[in-house]
C-alpha cells in the first residue's frame, strides 16, 4: 500500500510540475517536448539509433523546450533516418561547441 502511495504520489507531482511549467507566465505560455523524446525510468531520444540518454542540460534545452535547436531533431529531419553515434560525436557534438 506504501508503495502504491509513493507511485501515485510521484504522478501527482509531476502532473502539477507539467501544469504548471506550462501555464506560467515566465515561460511565455505553452511548450511541447519534442516528438522525439521518449520519457519514462530512463528518457531516450527517439531520433538516436541505439540507446541515448540526453544530458540533463540536453534534456531541458531541447527536449522539454526549444526541441527545433537540437543538433539530433534537426538531423534526422535532414536526413529522414536515424543519427548515428559517428554523426552525434563528428557533427553534432562538436558543432555545438565551435557555436558557443
Amino acid at each position: 500500500m506504501t508503495l502504491l502511495m509513493g507511485m501515485l504520489w510521484v504522478k501527482l507531482k509531476r502532473i502539477i510540475f507539467f501544469w504548471h511549467g506550462n501555464h506560467s507566465g515566465e515561460r511565455g505560455g505553452i511548450h511541447m517536448s519534442c516528438p522525439y523524446f521518449e520519457e519514462g525510468k530512463r528518457n531516450l531520444c527517439g531520433a538516436f539509433q541505439g540507446l541515448f540518454h540526453p544530458s540533463i542540460y540536453e534534456e531541458q534545452r531541447f527536449c522539454r523546450g526549444e526541441f527545433q535547436e537540437c543538433g539530433i531533431y534537426q538531423k534526422y529531419r535532414q536526413t529522414d533516418s536515424k543519427v548515428s553515434r559517428e554523426q552525434y560525436l563528428n557533427e553534432i557534438y562538436q558543432g555545438q561547441f565551435q557555436q558557443s
